[in-house]
């Protein structure tokens, strides 16, 4: 996960957020957001804090998970239940795995 850069937090800057969030979603990159700043009142800086009261955000950029494990039953198994790697939509060979959805 690599740190992109900071904003402020205001209307414009959570305007750019969502904005961002809308172009990344079909995309094998998303963003996480830190809160950064002094806590209201003080004057020592936070690594991180509640997004409500960040005086700005850290954006970070990073590579959505190709794989997901589910859980399935299976009766041979000794609970009942064992655990298959699945691919996400970010698999590069995700087409010809599912059958080219």
């Amino acid at each position: 996960m690599s740190k992109l850069f900071e904003i402020p937090n205001n209307e414009e800057g959570r305007e750019f957020i969502k904005t961002l969030r809308k172009h990344l979603r079909n995309s094998p990159k998303g963003i996480k957001l830190r809160g950064r700043g002094p806590r209201d009142g003080s004057y020592t800086q936070q690594n991180s804090l509640r997004l409500g009261l960040s005086n700005r955000f850290a954006v970070y950029l990073y590579t959505k998970d190709t794989t997901r494990i589910e859980k399935v039953v299976d009766l041979s198994a000794p609970d009942g239940y064992r655990w298959i790697s699945k691919p996400t939509k970010w698999h590069p060979k995700f087409k010809e795995l599912v059958g080219g959805i």
